[in-house]
């Protein structure tokens, strides 16, 4: 594998242990991303997740994994409050980052975050990426070509999202059952944070940037039980946001802790044009 990149993971939760390292694992993947170093606030987490994927290092935190082995890029799956420190740590150190969504917490930080990339002269990459997927492509064929029409209206919903996966019956490891406390914190996530973002994203990849933007967004839920604890819950769990797009469109995006139906597909996205729909 003389040409893969050079990869560090900063963060072996949940996110990772499911997804991450599991597909990066693959032979394919190898070809393309070698990974070579992980870290984990937690660092027998670390260690352990090194150990089963067979990846060379392991570290404390993203400081220690820069100073410690040469990367070609890092990849931040962390809690979302600690996207920004990590990324920028990173970058300051002159290594490409991908970072997952949502970027940062705030505005503010993105900007600093998109500065420090300037001055760095390397490349910064968020999730996510859907102008890479084939779906993406075969909508905007529909889009371009005015086989409906020009766009009037769109919608998407994520119903039913309250992030945090209940311990498995019978699994008592904390290397595999991560608590998602975080994700109900300032910052954190909850349904729009952590999952509408991606179909807001496809919308605004069809249909232009938003120019303007109005919500409204509220707390239905105080609490939430994970196996045995009560973790508060301090974000918002049911928002609709108003968009209108650069195109012209006019799109909504509910996200909400609410059951959805067979007529509000979770993270579906439909476009209704002057002459037809999709």
């Amino acid at each position: 594998m003389p040409n893969a990149l050079r990869a560090g993971l900063v963060g072996c939760g949940s996110l990772s242990q499911r997804g991450i390292l599991p597909h990066l694992s693959e032979p394919d993947a190898r070809e393309k991303v070698r990974l070579v170093a992980l870290a984990d606030a937690v660092p027998d987490r670390a260690r352990a997740m090194a150990e089963r994927f067979g990846v060379p290092a392991s570290f404390g935190s993203a400081e220690e994994m820069l100073a410690g082995i040469d990367l070609d890029v890092v990849l931040v799956a962390t809690p979302v409050q600690h996207h920004f420190a990590n990324a920028l740590a990173a970058v300051q150190a002159g290594r490409h980052v991908y970072v997952q969504k949502a970027m940062t917490s705030t505005l503010a930080q993105a900007d600093e975050l998109l500065a420090a990339r300037d001055r760095a002269g390397v490349k910064l990459s968020a999730a996510p990426g859907y102008e890479l997927c084939t779906t993406t492509r075969a909508m905007r064929e529909v889009v371009d070509s005015g086989e409906i029409g020009d766009v009037y209206a769109a919608f998407t919903f994520t119903f039913g999202m309250m992030m945090g996966r209940d311990p498995r019956p019978g699994v008592d490891d904390p290397l595999a059952e991560i608590d998602p406390s975080w994700n109900f914190q300032p910052g954190g996530g909850g349904p729009m944070a952590s999952i509408t973002v991606y179909s807001m994203q496809l919308a605004s990849s069809l249909l232009g940037p938003v120019r303007r933007v109005a919500a409204l967004a509220n707390q239905r839920m105080r609490e939430r039980r994970w196996a045995d604890k009560t973790i508060p819950v301090e974000v918002p769990d049911n928002t609709i946001v108003t968009m209108e797009f650069a195109s012209g469109a006019i799109g909504t995006a509910t996200a909400s802790a609410g059951r959805g139906t067979s007529w509000t597909p979770w993270g579906g996205l439909s476009l209704h044009g002057r002459t037809g729909s999709s």
